[in-house]
């Protein structure tokens, strides 16, 4: 039977009972690894090593998942390719249900220690399958810090013990070293002011233009190996360092904007046309809605406070307002009507920004600030910032 090419961003309804998802693949090393989620976002690994009742796996690049059976132990299920050597190759998912039909979702694997291909979801009670090919690539050991599960470090030293990744229980790749972030008491994180990359322009934007979200931004890739491997503590430390590092380039460019605003308009004008872009507004719109929804849930009270905040920050205060309530209310109603799919959204929002430094930093440094207002910064909210930075591979 034909296997119908699942485009990236698109998905299907899964309408029988159980899949099968499998990687086809010759003998380059990558292995399937499942990280399944539970309603209240708890997560665990499910691999050939660390066996599950959510997925069965026949081989380390095959498992069988029964969707009833569990439909009450959990949403969604995220898979992984992942290997011992960090090398370059294609690769394919093929999902493939009881009645013969057979989707794929194709990426190129390159320099990295784990790739996600794509996500089954339970959406409104119906189960569909999504591509979310290169959306999150890299070390291993900092992807599993998005997730919440008391047992995830555990259960990733013991695939690696069994073969999981090489031998010596080292991931290939890992996060670039920089200086710790520093949190006082109050929840707050210190950060001192460091030089920002230069990034290229980008698309100017009319304020006045409609903003409305509806077009979701097609994919892209990129990617680059860094320097050093490390063991898992290491591993989820460094993610932590190198967040940091980017929010401090955040933090710089916005006190540059900030003295900017301040002086004469003219000298104002360039700095301020490249950051008044169209996908860069989204990206920190989406990313504020998404840590807004980080708990997985937000009330009147909680969307108006936010709204407040947007519109005080002295990044979103160059554009309409109009816009930017417009732009807010189109990703939190998609995550109202399902998290997944608001998750997805912003996902889709981020990715043309994938790579940017410059881009990547501001959004994470505004993003903080308005999850930050309240002098809390919950674990829910940090786990949230750090996928947004791994989607943005800042």
């Amino acid at each position: 039977m034909m296997i119908n090419i699942l485009e990236r961003g698109m998905n299907f309804a899964v309408s029988t009972a159980s899949v099968t998802v499998e990687i086809n693949s010759r003998d380059n090393g990558l292995k399937l690894m499942a990280v399944v989620t539970d309603s209240n976002q708890n997560s665990k690994i499910s691999a050939l090593q660390i066996p599950t009742n959510e997925c069965v796996f026949e081989t380390d690049k095959k498992c069988k998942i029964s969707l009833p059976s569990c439909g009450a132990a959990f949403d969604k299920i995220e898979f992984y390719a992942f290997n011992d050597d960090a090398q370059s190759v294609d690769a394919t998912l093929i999902i493939t249900q009881d009645n013969g039909d057979r989707h794929s979702i194709q990426t190129n694997f390159v320099n990295a220690s784990a790739c996600m291909f794509g996500r089954i979801y339970n959406h409104n009670g119906t189960w569909k399958a999504k591509n979310l090919a290169d959306m999150v690539s890299g070390n291993i050991d900092t992807i599993l810090t998005m997730y919440k599960g008391n047992n995830l470090a555990e259960e990733l030293l013991k695939m690696k013990s069994h073969g999981g990744l090489n031998s010596n229980g080292n991931s290939q790749i890992s996060m670039e070293s920089s200086q710790p972030v520093a949190q006082n008491h109050s929840g707050h994180f210190n950060m001192a002011p460091t030089p920002s990359p230069q990034n290229g322009q980008v698309e100017r934007i009319n304020p006045g233009s409609n903003l409305q979200a509806t077009t979701r931004p097609s994919f892209g890739r990129n990617r680059s190996n860094s320097g050093f491997s490390s063991r898992i503590e290491q591993g989820q430390e460094a993610a932590t360092q190198t967040l940091g590092n980017v929010l401090n380039q955040g933090r710089s460019l916005l006190s540059r904007f900030a003295n900017f605003s301040k002086g004469k308009a003219q000298e104002a004008t360039d700095e301020i046309n490249k950051l008044r872009s169209k996908k860069l507004l989204e990206g920190v719109i989406a990313s504020c809605a998404y840590m807004a929804f980080a708990d997985g849930h937000v009330d009147a009270v909680e969307k108006q406070k936010t709204l407040e905040l947007m519109s005080n920050h002295q990044y979103l205060k160059l554009f309409d307002q109009k816009d930017v309530i417009e732009c807010f209310d189109s990703y939190i109603k998609c995550f109202e009507n399902d998290f997944d799919e608001g998750e997805i959204y912003v996902f889709e929002s981020l990715n043309p920004l994938k790579g940017a430094k410059e881009e990547s930093s501001l959004i994470l440094a505004v993003a903080l600030d308005i999850a930050n207002a309240d002098g809390i910064f919950s674990p829910e909210e940090e786990r949230t910032l750090k996928r947004i930075r791994l989607i943005l591979d800042a």
